[in-house]
């Protein structure tokens, strides 16, 4: 498996390319070979190191396929059953894109039909010695069902009043919900407004007491978010454009976005409170569960639950070392932290030197608080200067499509191609960040280039943490305003910290910047240990490189889990949106398995 490089196709693309030419002509002879179901005939139009990549419409599932055989079974099986049809050439136009040095293809978007539905395809097509055009990589999207949807009433609505229909609808005083969501971050609301756009009834239970409390009560008051505001989008409700909106938008005003998000879209969000007892009917496959609510106990049937509060799950990770017993000051975790003042005068150790950690110090070293951080493991390091407009500027930044576009562009590549796109441009960033990278390791600060030299990509997708995007704490750790060590801790005094080298460092207060923990281990309170261990790994990638078990089938029949960051929310809470609605409307076939 490697990209199609010029020196590996043993060719370069003319300077007389007519990408529109290219796209056309591959285009008719895969349309022709579709029509004929002659799977041969598919397979001489790519590559033998090719992929393709399906999201639902031939699979019901997130599927990548590699290499001629690999694709060939899977067309064999699937194609026939599929009735992929009706495939046009679709804007934006066929374009030849160069994103490095050696790498060069053109670019092309299509539409399609199945049986079921509507899809965009999006086709990368190198050129090789032969002269030929093949396609390197494919990627197959569902985007609609052939089905009812929603009308749109245009007669004027009777004279009721607006606050008791709404009042009547949120309440589900007619009907139970089809689908219970648990959790009213951008995952669930993201998914609710899916659900709604298609007609499918949904209810959010939230924990907090207003939706958005996540960002206000549960996270430092200098949070920014770190994507700039083209990229950061839920579905249907964009932000504005700078300077009505913040480049990077602050997490406290992310919280008071999502709450006005749930009211102006009609959402349906039950606040302070959760499911409990959730049972499962196998004979009717509904749900029944218990809700508090109101002062009452609220029992409800569902055909699907939704678990969406985030990868983390919103628990706390606490290290454990030996004397936090004895420590005669203030232990606490860093989602207890909220603002500097209280810390003034005192000397604060942060544990931990990932993103919280970094901003937490700068927040308490820009008022002149004794701050030290300690680094238990190297971080990946990139500054927001460089690294932002390097993974972001083609796609996500002002000028570019309309995220509809872009966000099918950017996950039409299978991840395990997007993770050597990543080692590229991880690089490229460490050359350019050289001088600061150089100014962290004079001090000790040790660094990484992420999981497998590929930046904070597949961080996120193994870990969701262990790297840092600079808006200045290194600065800070540079000069020593934040103070630094990278000793293994020993163990706690009353007075602070003793390290493995033999060294102590005396503290007031310990934050603990240590993450939090995985959202797998907040099911088996809620659902029972034995259905806790029949669901599927959640998070990091399968052997194919899709995500395992989040907006997809979980190994539970009726339940899913759903978490991303915002973009990654807006793109894929279609596909679990569009899998449930397949399901009511009698359309969804069974998932292509794995052989």
């Amino acid at each position: 498996m490697s990209l199609p490089t010029f020196q590996t196709l043993g060719a370069i693309p003319p300077p007389t390319t007519q990408a529109q030419s290219v796209a056309e002509d591959w285009l008719s002879a895969f349309s022709s070979a579709i029509d004929r179901n002659n799977v041969p005939a598919v397979l001489s139009l790519f590559i033998d190191d090719a992929w393709w990549r399906d999201l639902l419409s031939l699979t019901w599932d997130f599927r990548s396929f590699h290499g001629a055989n690999e694709i060939g079974k899977f067309l064999e099986d699937r194609l026939s059953l599929s009735q992929l049809s009706s495939i046009k050439l679709s804007s934006p136009a066929p374009l030849l894109v160069t994103p490095d040095l050696d790498l060069g293809w053109v670019q092309a978007l299509f539409t399609f039909e199945t049986g079921v539905g509507f899809g965009t395809a999006v086709v990368r097509i190198v050129y090789l010695e032969t002269g030929e055009w093949k396609a390197w990589a494919l990627c197959t999207i569902l985007e609609d069902l052939k089905c009812d949807r929603p009308e749109i009433d245009f007669n004027y609505p009777e004279r009721v009043e607006y606050a008791s229909m709404r009042e009547r609808e949120e309440q589900f005083l007619d009907a139970d919900p089809t689908v219970i969501i648990v959790g009213a971050g951008q995952a669930g609301l993201g998914l609710a407004a899916r659900l709604k756009a298609v007609g499918v009834s949904s209810l959010i239970v939230e924990r907090n007491d207003r939706v958005g409390d996540q960002w206000r009560k549960d996270r430092y008051a200098s949070l920014r978010l770190h994507a700039p505001v083209w990229r950061d989008h839920l579905p249907f409700f964009p932000f504005p454009e700078p300077p009505l909106w913040p480049v990077f938008t602050p997490g406290v005003k992310l919280g008071d976005f999502l709450e006005a998000y749930a009211k102006h879209l009609d959402l349906n969000v039950w606040t302070s409170t959760t499911i409990q007892d959730p049972q499962w009917e196998a004979s009717s496959k509904t749900w029944t569960v218990t809700i508090p609510h109101e002062g009452k106990a609220r029992i409800m049937k569902t055909r699907h639950i939704v678990w969406a509060i985030g990868l983390d799950g919103g628990v706390a990770n606490m290290p454990k070392i030996d004397g936090m017993d004895t420590f005669q000051g203030n232990i606490v975790h860093s989602s207890q932290y909220s603002v500097p003042e209280p810390y003034k005068g005192k000397k604060v150790v942060v544990i931990g030197a990932g993103v919280s950690a970094h901003d937490i110090c700068m927040d308490l070293a820009r008022q002149g608080t004794d701050v030290t951080m300690i680094q238990r493991s190297s971080t990946y390091i990139m500054s927001v200067k460089n690294a932002i407009p390097a993974m972001n500027k083609q796609l996500y930044w002002k000028g570019s499509p309309p995220n509809e576009v872009s966000d099918v562009l950017s996950n039409s590549l299978p991840l395990k191609l997007v993770q050597q796109m990543s080692v590229r441009t991880t690089a490229r960033i460490a050359e350019m960040d050289k001088h600061l990278l150089d100014g962290l390791h004079r001090v000790g600060f040790k660094t990484n280039m992420g999981l497998e030299d590929a930046g904070v990509f597949r961080l996120v997708l193994k870990r969701g943490g262990g790297w840092y995007t600079d808006v200045g704490a290194s600065q800070l750790l540079i000069s020593g305003r934040i103070k630094l060590h990278t000793s293994a801790i020993s163990h706690l005094t009353p007075q602070g910290m003793v390290f493995a080298d033999g060294t102590s460092l005396p503290a007031d207060v310990i934050i603990c910047a240590t993450g939090y923990g995985r959202m797998s281990s907040t099911l088996a309170p809620v659902f029972g240990e034995e259905f806790a261990r029949g669901l599927g790994e959640v998070w990091d990638w399968d052997a194919e490189g899709e995500i395992n078990s989040v907006w997809r089938g979980s190994g539970r029949e009726g339940f899913y889990t759903a978490t991303n960051n915002l973009p990654g929310c807006r793109f894929w809470s279609k596909f679990l949106a569009l899998q449930i609605k397949a399901m009511e409307a009698g359309l969804f076939g069974p998932r292509y398995s794995r052989s």
